[in-house]
């Protein structure tokens, strides 16, 4: 394994995430149109996904979640934080350009 994939695996089991490296990704970057801010807003997880999700919490609750089922789960939370960091600098670019 070479040496960045090695130091990449410490730093996600040391608790970097998907999450975190892009709030530094867009925190870096220019401002977003307000266009752009508008639809990423209107970004929404579809009614079979959200099922899915509600599903799966209540197998966790339950202990009857199989270790897929697990991951699967991991997955629609890393997404929704994902999805949680665009809302807010949308929101920002958003803020920002009514003050202007």
């Amino acid at each position: 394994m070479s040496a960045v994939l090695t130091e990449a695996r410490q730093r996600t089991e040391a608790g970097e995430t998907e999450a975190s490296i892009l709030s530094r990704l867009f925190n870096s970057q220019a401002d977003m149109t307000p266009e752009a801010a508008r639809y990423l807003l209107s970004l929404r997880f579809a009614e079979s996904d959200i099922d899915r999700m509600n599903d799966l919490s209540e197998r966790v609750q339950t202990g009857e979640i199989r270790a897929d089922e697990l991951s699967e789960l991991d997955a629609y939370l890393h997404v929704d934080a994902l999805v949680g960091l665009l809302w807010s600098r949308a929101r920002q670019c958003l803020k920002a350009s009514a003050a202007d």
